[in-house]
């Protein structure tokens, strides 16, 4: 292409690269990548990716070497391990809960000489309410217990501090207590070889 401005407004302007600019900014071929790499939010030509927090060109060849790169399949290998952890977790709450419904339900069944009551007739809408607020709190209990952990090990902490401080008391009493008359002579005694009185 001869440097002319004629002909670089004519290619600028043709059909053909405007067509090859819409399908290049578009989003049709990023999808394949999400959830890992999504839009951005702030600029159409770059996307955002949710797995090393980067922002990447739209351009299919960055977009590809980001994703099989190193750091990306490393931290990618991390998150799924963490997600799987965190899905273990809530499986095992879910098992405690049904457990406890069950427990509950056998309780009632046997206090009632195994009558069913109409608490039991809404445990099955109970169950599966705890099971909801269980998915939707996705984590709070833990939480609160490793906050009680939290609370307790203060609680200990501040125990032992008192100790510390009792004992430190009972050391400055005995300290302050006056000495015994051999001790009090021998510390004169080094005074006065030290010249003073």
């Amino acid at each position: 292409m001869p440097p002319k401005a004629e002909v670089v407004e004519k290619h600028l302007g043709s059909k053909k690269l405007l067509q090859a600019r819409e399908k290049w900014w578009s989003d049709d071929w990023a999808e394949k990548y999400e959830p890992e790499i999504v839009a951005h939010k702030h600029n159409d030509k770059k996307l955002y990716c949710t797995i090393t927090e980067q922002s990447i060109n739209k351009i299919p060849g960055e977009v590809e070497a980001h994703v099989n790169g190193k750091r990306f399949k490393n931290l990618k290998k991390t998150k799924d391990a963490e997600k799987a952890k965190q899905e273990a977790i809530l499986e095992k709450r879910k098992a405690r809960i049904a457990k406890r419904i069950a427990a509950r339900k056998a309780a009632a069944a046997a206090k009632n000489g195994g009558k069913e009551t109409t608490d039991d007739a809404s445990a099955p809408e109970e169950e599966a309410d705890a099971l909801d607020d269980l998915e939707d709190e996705s984590g709070d209990e833990e939480d609160d217990e490793l906050a009680e952990l939290e609370d307790s090990n203060d609680d200990e902490d501040a125990e032992a501090e008192e100790e510390e401080e009792e004992e430190d008391e009972e050391e400055e009493e005995e300290e302050s207590k006056p000495s015994p008359p051999r001790r009090r002579a021998a510390a004169v005694a080094s005074r006065r070889r030290r010249g003073n009185k």
